[in-house]
């Protein structure tokens, strides 16, 4: 981050506090007429204290954690606000953390609520295509508790969409993590035998584990496949 800032000189711009850094006011440099003119409400909030600010919302990037207990504070606050058209653009959809912010997105695809547009590195473009109300979300939220294999169900429904998407972005190295995600989610949940099974089944389709699949296999044991243990380091109590 240091290194892209000081190709723009504007490293003293960023915000470093310990082993953090913050780079709105380089965000902030770059967006402020668009900030200034109304148009663009950027948010730096954890999630329980973020709200919309605007009314309708054509444009989202949505980098979150990578759970649904998370991901839901987006959903109800933010996308009754969204309109036919609107975009969508998913941070680390294609990521093996992900499973069940893969599953919700599948879902929303699956009702029809959203098209599976297209992807660049990790993240995925979704474009509305039928609005959001309350009675809505209440369905799918209702839907992500019902149980593990709601999500590794809805997690092979993205894989199938992936599949059938032609503009992919590297499909071999970032289109296996779905399949990881869901081998993380059996795992996570101690259903072992699914989890090889998984595995096994990849191989079996004649899949192939490149550099970058073993690497993210490895950081998956590495925290035992706990999803949560990796955010607590992250955002500690």
């Amino acid at each position: 981050m240091y290194s892209f800032a000081k190709q723009s000189n504007l490293e003293n711009s960023l915000e470093i506090k310990g082993s953090r850094v913050s780079f709105y006011p380089i965000f902030k440099y770059y967006l402020d007429y668009y900030i200034k003119s109304g148009i663009l409400f950027p948010e730096k909030e954890e999630l329980k204290n973020s709200f919309p600010k605007g009314e309708c919302i054509k444009l989202m990037h949505i980098d979150s954690p990578k759970f649904y207990n998370e991901f839901k504070f987006i959903l109800y606050r933010f996308f009754p606000r969204l309109k036919i058209g609107s975009l969508i653009v998913f941070q680390d959809f294609y990521y093996h953390w992900s499973a069940t912010l893969i599953a919700v997105i599948g879902m929303m695809v699956k009702e029809g609520f959203l098209s599976f547009e297209k992807s660049a590195a990790t993240s995925l473009l979704c474009i509305v295509k039928r609005t959001f109300n309350l009675e809505e979300i209440n369905k799918i939220n209702l839907a992500m508790y019902e149980g593990g294999s709601t999500v590794a169900e809805l997690i092979d429904f993205a894989i199938e969409m992936s599949n059938k998407n032609n503009e992919i972005d590297r499909r071999e190295i970032f289109q296996p993590r779905l399949n990881l995600a869901k081998v993380q989610w059996f795992f996570e949940n101690k259903e072992h035998d699914k989890a090889v099974q998984e595995i096994e089944k990849f191989f079996n389709q004649k899949n192939k584990a490149n550099n970058s699949l073993i690497n993210d296999f490895f950081e998956l044991m590495r925290y035992g496949f706990s999803l949560k243990q990796l955010y607590n380091k992250d955002h500690p109590l």
